[in-house]
């Protein structure tokens, strides 16, 4: 009996397990881009085109980063939630990010959906002198994957120095000419957040 009940409890956790692959790969095995595209590497089929929007947040503070010296630095980050728009016309993604004052860009798109923007923003930002930070410019770097399939897009979203990795990192959902619920209730993004050594 006892053994039954252990295979039943470890059947329960398969399912589960299956369950959440299941969700995570619902875009395939697209990874996100770390860098910047070439925009001769753009789609121009018009697969994406459309206007995509949603919410960008971020929740964690503060948040640990290893750096490229194996060193550790702290960033304290002020949690926030904003609205984060793209319009999409043959591989180029016009985006808009923060209601107030918006921060636009225009980056192309890729084949599989991935985008990539660097965007440089006002805001404090206290750097340690142990960092390799050779440009100490803060920038909003947004990182995502369109899919055409479900109309839905995902990514990640920090605010950091520009050539180092430590930083505040958040998340964004958007969906293509429709809605996103589920986010947290924050305030805006104000473009402050400082970074120490840890």
């Amino acid at each position: 009996m006892i053994k039954l009940i252990e295979g039943l409890h470890m059947q329960r956790h398969v399912i589960l397990l299956v369950g959440v692959l299941a969700a995570a790969g619902l875009t395939g095995c697209t990874t996100p881009l770390t860098d910047p595209l070439n925009p001769t590497e753009r789609d121009t089929s018009g697969q994406f085109d459309g206007n995509w929007e949603g919410k960008a947040w971020l929740t964690k503070t503060p948040q640990v980063t290893p750096t490229s010296l194996n060193d550790r630095a702290i960033s304290n980050c002020a949690p926030f939630t904003d609205d984060l728009k793209l319009s999409v016309i043959k591989g180029w993604a016009d985006g808009s990010f923060k209601a107030n004052e918006p921060v636009t860009f225009r980056v192309p798109v890729d084949s599989e959906g991935r985008f990539y923007a660097s965007v440089p923003v006002q805001g404090s930002l206290g750097v340690s002198r142990h960092l390799p930070i050779f440009d100490y410019q803060k920038r909003v770097i947004i990182s995502g994957i369109l899919d055409p399939k479900t109309s839905m897009a995902h990514g990640s979203i920090r605010t950091a120095p520009m050539n180092d990795k430590a930083g505040c990192e958040g998340d964004f959902a958007m969906a293509k000419d429709g809605t996103i619920t589920g986010y947290p209730d924050l305030p805006p993004y104000s473009g402050d957040s400082a970074m120490s050594p840890y």
